[in-house]
């Protein structure tokens, strides 16, 4: 499940993310606001878990998720929860890395997370056995994959793919970066930035969140239905 991309650009960070779904498991996607008194929190629910993929919050925080470690890993069966339940958990924290730090996480199938919080980026990973967390370069562009969905050869390929789009780039804005989502080698459905493997596995929705010193804003598009929102994030 899921490409991300990561780019700084003069003021702020882009956050794009391309969500990538058996399409038997598509649901409606809304995103949602909740208060929680110290802070507020949006992330694009799903309707069939609960959880979420994609969440931001009004303090500059961001949190991304998206499936397997570092490698392909087997499914064990049943699973005590959600991932996207934890990561809801975790951009309801107040504090993300001490709650992943804290959190018991066995049984949960493996996952990586993009972190962004206090100006500082991280990935963490959890294998199924241990927990990680490296820091990541927020002066620096990334680009992550699923493992569980594109080989190694594929994951450096679409880190070719980013380099050559951003050469030719004088200024980066997040409509590039969107575009760069949408569009970038649209004859490749295997592989591409927006996939459609026979009909059973697509591209369902591409997200992002543009952090600067004042505020978020997020996007989100639902590419089967061709809806579109996007909301401003004032900081507090």
């Amino acid at each position: 499940m899921c490409t991300i991309s990561i780019v700084p650009a003069k003021d702020k960070l882009i956050f794009t993310f391309s969500r990538d779904e058996q399409t038997g498991r598509k649901t409606p996607e809304y995103l949602m606001q909740v208060d929680l008194g110290f802070k507020k929190i949006y992330y694009a629910r799903d309707t069939r878990a609960g959880g979420t993929w994609f969440s931001a919050d009004d303090k500059g925080n961001v949190a991304l998720l998206f499936n397997g470690g570092f490698t392909k890993h087997e499914k064990t069966g049943v699973y005590a929860r959600s991932r996207g339940l934890v990561l809801l958990e975790l951009i309801s924290a107040v504090s993300m890395l001490d709650n992943f730090n804290a959190m018991a996480l066995d049984n949960i199938e493996p996952f990586s997370l993009i972190l962004f919080s206090a100006g500082e980026l991280f990935r963490a990973v959890w294998n199924g056995h241990i927990k990680q967390i490296l820091p990541l370069n927020p002066g620096q562009h990334h680009i992550f994959s699923s493992a569980t969905l594109y080989t190694d050869e594929v994951q450096l390929q679409r880190k070719a793919w980013l380099e050559d789009f951003l050469t030719g780039l004088p200024h980066i804005t997040d409509q590039h970066m969107f575009d760069f989502h949408c569009a970038y080698n649209p004859s490749d459905k295997e592989n591409g930035l927006v996939i459609d493997r026979n009909g059973s596995l697509r591209t369902l929705s591409i997200s992002q969140a543009i952090v600067n010193e004042k505020e978020t804003f997020i996007k989100h598009w639902d590419v089967i239905e061709q809806l579109y929102y996007e909301d401003k994030i004032p900081r507090h």
